[in-house]
């Protein structure tokens, strides 16, 4: 038997509900949340079980003193990513297909880490 390749690890992800026990941000009721930020979430294919944790995702980052303009672009990168994020697409597929930088992806990744899920698999590479 030959071989004529070689593994390589890339790291996959899936948009998943957190587990019971994580710290998830809660919903300032005081505050208003914007209009434009909700729309997003909610016409989003991300799913309906995530999109309000998703929603207090943003608000702690506007709690915390982001701009709205900042938290609408971090929000508008995760969502484009979302349908990538069904652990078939790996970390440069990704890249490739947003055409973004790796550092971008990696800062929205870790800001909405919550509901992501990362793992590490094989692909075969063929020579």
């Amino acid at each position: 038997m030959t071989f004529d390749g070689f593994f390589v690890l890339h790291q996959f992800c899936y948009i998943i509900k957190p587990y019971s026990i994580a710290d998830c941000p809660q919903d300032d009721e005081s505050r208003e949340f914007p209009s434009d930020l909700q729309e997003m979430i909610e016409t989003s294919c991300i799913d309906k079980s995530v999109q309000p944790i998703v929603r207090n995702i943003c608000g702690k980052l506007l709690a915390d003193g982001q701009g709205v303009a900042q938290v609408e672009t971090k929000l508008s990168i995760f969502i484009s990513m979302a349908p990538l994020m069904d652990g078939n697409h790996h970390m440069e597929d990704i890249k490739y297909q947003t055409n973004l930088k790796r550092s971008l992806i990696e800062e929205v990744l870790e800001t909405f880490q919550l509901v992501i899920a990362k793992f590490l698999r094989p692909d075969f590479v063929a020579e």
